[in-house]
């Protein structure tokens, strides 16, 4: 339930919905006022615990669930499936309103204030969103935009959402049993299930099992350590998992490496996002952890399926972090940079001036060459093509997708709209049958013989014809025609592949936000079984004859049903592919 908290400037308008008691439960108590921007009312809400801050246009339920649900998918420091738990336990049918009787919150009057204090300054930062149409949107950017007007309430408030949410909702790992192969090494430290009843209690006032903590931390460190051999960098293993196990866990509260896997998250984006870091030490960083959470389960503290998550999800949020500073280099930079280099090619030679062996001296100029080249493919590329039909970019666009040599038949119908990228619907197939995202994929339109694919990773493969293949950020679902059939093919190691047919392009309605399944039939694909040969053996086996190593290793302990189709739940997955 929401509860909203307010003072002697809302009492007026607050008639319905009184409460006498306030339920202090996690994001449910938020403090509220008025707020006048560009001589527009606005109610300012700010929760109890983080101060995360959310502006409204009224004091609507369904407006804030959205508001919140849209500013928590863009925090990139909490992961997936913490944003949906977060967004699942806040989102309310009803708001209710307890009077303090008293002046406001003082972090709800300082950011009051500090809006007041810094209009200009706030209101050229939202500028960008003062014709969108879109009010969630909009609203969600002036929410976001208030921590630009002060660093030091941006960086408490991130410091106090990854606290609550590690604390409220963490991800837990599982414990594998001793006798799966993977887990191959004896522990040289002593258990963490002897601490796990000290989770989540303060750190101060209990000093002395934190330092017990910090011992076995260091044991724990000093096997992994001989077990990595030490690497070249300014940042070694044994420097930087203590200021990982025994500094950023034990911040605030007690937290074990086994108490949530989205620490290491959190740990690695504020590492990125803090430090000005060569592109080499963040390399480091993400291998070490990476590394580091395999041996964990060498160990037999957390399970072989926990590692690989993980190990996606620090590719997934350092990919995003990268996402934000190449988009400070903006294609016009990029071209004068390269023009300015092939006009003065003379000026390479000072790269000598930088005491560079000649060794390094080569594989730069080796990879300036290559990046030159692949350069200009692309821009030749995409100064001849349009993936899109702008005709179409309204419209509404039925197709019907189909798991390959799989029986019984496991399908989805589903709309979408004609603007959105081809990227998206790839991603948003794929999530409809319940992929995990760790392999590539790509799409294939059989007639003209066109593969869409991520660019990133096709500009770098010899094999790449810049006549068939397409970057499909760049292309629309508009850009194909009634009738088209498509192969979206999914891990080329296991090569699943599924069928997409364009079944109807309409303009008679509004097209549709985000994707939305109309019916389809059975569960999906389960990652790394080995592809759909492995999949149908897996269904045709008797439920009392499945390896039960198999069921731990790829479905986190608990058999899959592929009978099983869930629209209302894959419906609200998809609500993350809004245009």
């Amino acid at each position: 339930m929401l509860q909203v908290r307010y003072d002697i400037n809302l009492a007026p308008e607050i008639k319905e919905n009184k409460i006498d008691i306030i339920k202090n439960e996690p994001f449910t108590v938020w403090d509220a006022d008025v707020i006048n921007i560009q001589k527009q009312k606005y109610y300012l809400l700010v929760e109890k615990d983080t101060s995360f801050p959310i502006l409204l246009t009224k004091l609507d339920t369904k407006l804030f669930n959205d508001v919140f649900a849209n500013a928590i998918k863009s925090y990139d420091f909490i992961l997936f499936k913490q944003q949906q738990k977060l967004v699942s336990v806040v989102k309310s049918k009803q708001m209710s309103f307890y009077d303090t009787k008293s002046q406001a919150s003082l972090m709800l009057e300082k950011i009051c204030k500090l809006i007041e204090d810094n209009q200009n300054e706030y209101l050229n930062l939202i500028d960008v969103v003062k014709d969108e149409k879109n009010m969630v949107d909009k609203l969600t950017v002036m929410s976001a935009a208030i921590f630009a007007l002060d660093s030091q309430i941006g960086q408490n408030f991130i410091s106090k959402m990854i606290d609550e949410v590690s604390t409220y909702f963490p991800i837990k790992p599982q414990k594998p049993n001793r006798r799966y192969k993977y887990v191959d090494l004896v522990p040289k430290f002593e258990d963490f299930s002897n601490f796990e009843k000290y989770e989540n209690k303060p750190v101060k006032g209990n000093e002395k099992i934190v330092a017990k903590i910090k011992e076995n931390n260091q044991k724990l460190i000093d096997q992994y350590a001989k077990y990595v051999p030490a690497g070249i960098g300014y940042l070694q293993p044994d420097q930087m998992l203590p200021d990982y196990l025994n500094h950023y866990l034990l911040r605030n509260k007690i937290h074990l490496v086994t108490n949530d896997l989205g620490e290491a998250i959190s740990y690695l984006w504020i590492m990125i996002s803090n430090n000005k870091l060569h592109p080499l030490e963040i390399e480091q960083i993400t291998n070490t952890l990476k590394n580091f959470y395999v041996f964990l389960s060498r160990v037999g503290l957390i399970r072989k399926t926990d590692s690989k998550e993980i190990g996606m999800n620090i590719d997934w949020v350092t990919e995003e972090i990268n996402s934000y500073s190449d988009q400070s280099l903006d294609e016009d930079l990029i071209n004068d940079m390269i023009a300015a280099i092939e006009a003065n090619p003379k000026k390479i030679l000072k790269l000598e001036d930088l005491d560079l062996s000649p060794q390094d001296l080569s594989r730069i100029l080796e990879g300036l060459r290559k990046d030159l080249e692949s350069h200009d493919k692309k821009q030749k590329t995409r100064k001849k093509a349009i993936f899109e039909n702008q005709t179409r970019n309204r419209a509404t666009y039925e197709i019907r997708v189909k798991l390959k040599s799989f029986k019984p038949s496991t399908w989805r119908r589903f709309i979408i709209s004609g603007n959105t990228s081809v990227k998206t619907l790839e991603v948003a197939m794929l999530d409809m049958f319940n992929a995990d995202f760790g392999h590539m994929f790509d799409l294939l339109n059989k007639k003209t013989q066109e593969r869409f694919e991520n660019v990133e990773s096709i500009a770098e493969a010899e094999d790449w014809d810049p006549a068939t293949g397409i970057d499909y950020e760049k292309a629309k679902v508009s850009y194909f025609e009634k009738g088209d059939k498509l192969l979206l093919t999914y891990d080329y190691g296991d090569s699943w592949e599924f069928e997409v047919d364009i079944k109807n392009i309409t303009t008679d309605q509004a097209a549709p936000k985000c994707p939305k399944i109309l019916s389809g039939k059975s569960y999906g694909i389960i990652d790394d079984i080995g592809g759909v040969w492995s999949l149908q053996d897996y269904y045709d086996t008797p439920k009392d004859k499945v390896d039960p190593e198999m069921i731990d290793l790829l479905m986190g302990g608990e058999a899959i049903n592929l009978d099983n189709f869930n629209k209302e739940e894959l419906n609200q997955r998809m609500e993350q592919y809004k245009n």
